[in-house]
């Protein structure tokens, strides 16, 4: 047992210097959500079909040592689309719109983005938000401040806030159905600048994802209801005719 155990503790360890020298990794985390849904992780809500929810979008920087205040982000991008969720159904849901951080709006070209239709980032048949063409900024949402930003909280590793976006859960969407939203990265020379460890990046080969948001179509708590009426009427029921 004590074997496993040391076994199992090198694992962790080896796995945290991977994830610490990985560089920028976008995050989408989902911060609130309308009505009666609910919000499990910060990567995984239950929302109803008509529901509208709000996600954050982060620029976390990994250094390798444990110095995070020389961690800085200059320039950010990435488009956002709905993906069907470990082989399930896909939910229909679109992403409404796109609003940068005060503290990357240095630029007079920085932008929140743009709806993209659907059969530009994918066919699935939902909105989804940005673009695909890598040569151009128009439609991503691109975040960048100058002079660089730079980490102040020597307690906790870079995690720049570089704006919110809005979603909703289609009318249309199934319960049961699942859909995962996730960040695209805009490849090019120069769309992402960083500091790590005090050395500025701008490969965007050192850019990388966190896990995505994973939205469930939940039934409306009056459906619920009813189906709780229904057993109840079905138990009594039976109660009469024994």
């Amino acid at each position: 047992m004590r074997t496993f155990k040391i076994i199992a503790a090198l694992i962790t360890v080896a796995t945290w210097a991977t994830v610490a020298s990985a560089g920028l990794i976008l995050d989408v985390e989902v911060t609130g959500v309308s009505d009666a849904g609910t919000i499990v992780t910060s990567h995984y809500a239950k929302m109803h079909a008509g529901d509208t929810g709000t996600l954050t979008f982060y620029a976390k920087v990994t250094g390798t040592d444990t110095n995070y205040t020389n961690d800085g982000l200059s320039i950010a991008a990435g488009s956002f689309n709905s993906v069907v969720h470990d082989a399930k159904s896909l939910a229909l849901v679109d992403i409404t719109s796109g609003t940068v951080d005060s503290a990357f709006k240095t630029y007079t070209g920085w932008q929140g983005g743009s709806q993209a239709a659907d059969g530009v980032l994918d066919s699935d048949g939902d909105k989804d938000w940005g673009s695909n063409n890598n040569t151009s900024a128009t439609g991503w949402f691109e975040a960048s401040a100058s002079p660089m930003v730079m980490w102040t909280d020597a307690g906790t590793p870079a995690k720049f806030l570089l704006g919110t976006l809005t979603f909703m859960v289609e009318e249309g969407a199934i319960v049961g159905q699942f859909t995962d939203i996730q960040a695209i990265i805009r490849t090019g020379s120069n769309r992402y600048q960083w500091k790590e460890d005090t050395t500025a990046k701008n490969a965007y080969a050192g850019v990388s994802l966190d896990t995505p948001v994973t939205v469930e179509v939940i039934p409306e708590p009056a459906t619920l209801a009813l189906l709780a009426l229904g057993g109840l009427g079905v138990l009594l029921g039976r109660k009469r005719r024994s």
